[in-house]
């Protein structure tokens, strides 16, 4: 899909697509920044919020999860 600026933005299933691949390859911090970028421009979007604190207590941040 292309926007206006003719840049191509990823859909919420190529997402959460993008986003598991990181947790099977146990990579959290790049998906934790992944699922940040997503909730700035979708901060009402529950599962990612959850998903997020499943990052972070993977990625050993207890407290932020």
């Amino acid at each position: 899909m292309l926007n206006d600026s003719n840049t191509c933005k990823i859909t919420r299933p190529q997402f959460i697509e993008l986003t598991n691949a990181g947790f099977r390859l146990d990579n959290f911090e790049v998906t934790e920044r992944l699922v940040i970028a997503w909730l700035r421009e979708y901060p009402n979007d529950l599962w990612m919020r959850y998903r997020l604190a499943i990052v972070l207590f993977k990625a050993g941040k207890i407290n932020d999860a």
